[in-house]
């Protein structure tokens, strides 16, 4: 008895000792919530690489963003993300680069469903293009609203501006669907900011080069240099957004 009593004194001593390293070890660790490298592609920049999107839905329209849309767009901004922004500066960069921030709206009922807001850094003969804030309606998310959204940005950015990359900053509590997303259209973690934003979180700087070649196709079609194909409603061989 006298045998067995020494063993789990021993254990509960030897317990008791292995708590600060266990402490230590899981403080050097990344918190959970953080976005590692290997969730955006890697460091570095990377090349934007157009997603795959079935085509629109009937019902929901996708446009460019005016004036009279910001109410709306601040209210689900304000419902969906902790970035939010005063009436002015959703002014100041629908107008300084108009033809890059879009939405989706239903058109039954005129509510706006999602946005993306961006804008456009000139530097030299470089344009770095950015973007500013990504939403989507709780109810309407994962059925590939922010990927079109941001596919289509990315092209108006570098169809009207000749942008040659996109950066974006993001928490690294990002969720991870969002994380998936900026990984699939070829984001890399091109640097960490610690403490960036006013809560004290860390923020990351994503980044991938524009292409011209992902895009020329649209480009084409857009300047009239050749007619969009038509399909009927039903043919079943219609193309997937992206593939035209």
């Amino acid at each position: 008895a006298l045998n067995r009593v020494m063993v789990m004194v021993g254990s509960l001593l030897a317990s008791v000792l292995a708590i600060p390293m266990i402490f230590q070890f899981l403080m050097a660790q990344p918190a959970a919530s953080r976005m590692p490298p290997s969730e955006v592609g890697g460091r570095g920049c990377g090349v934007y690489t157009r997603p795959n999107l079935p085509g629109m839905e009937p019902g929901v329209q996708l446009r460019e963003m005016t004036l009279i849309d910001i109410p709306q767009l601040r209210s689900l901004n304000e419902e969906h993300l902790a970035e939010n922004y005063r009436s002015q500066f959703w002014e100041r960069m629908i107008l300084a680069f108009p033809g890059i921030s879009m939405l989706l709206e239903d058109l039954q009922t005129g509510e706006i469903l999602g946005y993306v807001l961006s804008t456009i850094h000139p530097e030299g003969n470089k344009r770095e293009a950015e973007i500013v804030s990504l939403a989507v309606d709780w109810r309407c998310q994962k059925r590939g609203f922010g990927s079109l959204l941001v596919d289509t940005s990315v092209f108006k950015m570098r169809s009207k501006f000749n942008a040659t990359s996109v950066m974006l900053y993001a928490r690294g509590t990002t969720r991870a669907y969002v994380r998936r997303l900026y990984h699939r259209l070829g984001f890399k973690l091109k640097q960490e900011l610690p403490r960036y934003y006013d809560d004290g979180e860390s923020a990351h700087v994503l980044e991938a080069e524009i292409q011209r070649e992902a895009f020329k196709a649209d480009a084409d079609i857009e300047e009239n240099k050749v007619a969009p194909p038509q399909w009927p409603e039903d043919c079943a061989d219609r193309p997937a957004y992206g593939e035209l």
